[in-house]
């Protein structure tokens, strides 16, 4: 009985863990993608806003996940697995087929039965290329509305996701909806609408460092509406894509995100970022962004740190939020989202106020009403949650292999995914 007092003392640490890291480094990515359009530079544009490049820097943080899954994780290129195999090939190796015990590594007891069944052939590359490729149009146009909003905003309309993708499960995996979730996707939309108009209660403040007009705000929360949208519909075909491929070996959720941030890196660093290179604009060169004042403004140490902490915290971020989808449930991960916001909301302010009015965000009485958005948005997406335990079955009494994927309002990415496509977070 210690064992087992001990096992799940260490199992509480472990999930602690994961919430504080979770917490944590979503909140970096978070924090430094919106610093970096704030801090002052020698650009022409006397800042780094380059969202079309930082696009670039999240699939490399993804793609650092097909990493440590390979290393940690693979049942075939793992560590693990490979001292197996090494261990095995000893065992076969000695006269009598015996070894001393202590010096063999024992497999889980399922391993042998797995062994016996028949390997699936893993799912082929494209199904990867076009998740990467919604992943990329989806990125892009959130970070080009990060430039027009705030942190806090961009955070909150990520919960929109949660509505896009019940609309896109009736739509077009024929499921139905329970009252109580419509009732739910009203409260987001409720909510949705709070927040969006708290923006416009905002005055225009010169040393503010969100100075953007009517105009610039609308457009900002419109492009991250549609970013919200493009990872619903990404998180609807892939499912759909899943049962078409139901012959193939499903792919870790680490793989999935390692899989996007490779092609992702690829398609963002020689095919979009050459385009808009020669895209008329308003970059230096009269350009969309000119790589080449990027990689100029890497000579700037802050600005090295603060894309470095991206990448690691997004890299990060996608790992943790797995394990939080493998450990708690969807109620507990849009708290989760809901308390990282909040700290991602409580640390623009200490910068604004300790730092400079270049940098974080500003209280007033629009807060107030920003804050009424906020609570509204979590509640339904927490109802939702709750209410998919009473989710009704499908239509033209089509039965459904498995539960619809878990919604999370919040960015990867994620998704972190997913994203964090969230929020893949990207842990689906």
């Amino acid at each position: 009985m210690p064992y087992q007092a001990e096992k799940e003392a260490s199992a509480k640490r472990w999930t602690y863990t994961v919430l504080f890291a979770v917490l944590v480094s979503g909140a970096v990515a978070a924090l430094t993608a919106k610093t970096l359009y704030q801090i002052h530079t020698d650009s022409c544009q006397k800042s780094f806003q380059k969202p079309f490049f930082l696009t670039c820097a999240m699939f490399i943080g993804e793609a650092l996940c097909l990493g440590y899954y390979h290393l940690f994780v693979s049942p075939k290129t793992s560590f693990a697995a490979r001292r197996h195999r090494r261990e095995q090939a000893l065992l076969d190796a000695q006269p009598n087929g015996i070894l001393d015990e202590e010096e063999v590594y024992q497999p889980p007891a399922e391993a042998s039965d797995e062994e016996a069944a028949p390997a699936l052939p893993s799912v082929p590359v494209w199904f990867f290329l076009i998740l990467c490729t919604f992943d990329l149009t989806a990125s892009t146009l959130s970070f080009i509305g990060l430039l027009w909003i705030t942190n806090s905003l961009s955070l909150m309309f990520r919960g929109s996701m949660a509505v896009f993708v019940a609309l896109f499960s009736v739509c077009l995996l024929r499921r139905r909806l329970a009252i109580v979730q419509w009732i739910s996707i009203a409260i987001v939309v409720a909510g949705l609408a709070t927040v969006g108009f708290s923006s416009y209660l905002k005055p225009k403040d010169a040393d503010d460092a969100n100075t953007a007009s009517g105009f610039e705000i609308a457009l900002g929360i419109i492009l991250t509406l549609a970013s919200s949208m493009l990872n619903a519909f990404q998180n609807t075909i892939e499912e759909l894509l899943m049962k078409m491929l139901s012959n193939y070996a499903e792919p870790h959720p680490l793989e999935i995100v390692g899989w996007e941030g490779v092609f992702g890196t690829m398609l963002s660093a020689f095919v979009m970022l050459p385009i808009v290179a020669h895209v008329p604009g308003n970059d230096c060169g009269g350009v969309q962004e000119d790589s080449i004042d990027t990689l100029k403004q890497f000579q700037d140490p802050l600005v090295v740190f603060l894309i470095l902490s991206y990448i690691l915290g997004l890299a990060f971020m996608n790992y943790f939020s797995m394990e939080l989808s493998r450990l708690l449930s969807a109620v507990v991960r849009n708290l989760v989202a809901g308390v990282r916001t909040v700290l991602v909301w409580g640390v623009s302010v200490i910068l604004y106020y300790a730092v400079g009015p270049s940098y974080g965000e500003q209280l007033g009485l629009w807060s107030i009403v920003e804050a009424c958005g906020f609570v509204l948005l979590i509640g339904g997406s927490v109802l939702y949650s709750k209410a998919k335990e009473t989710q009704l079955p499908a239509k033209d009494g089509v039965e459904e292999a498995e539960e619809p994927s878990d919604l999370e309002g919040i960015s990867d990415s994620d998704y972190q995914q997913m994203v964090v496509n969230g929020d893949k977070e990207y842990a689906r």
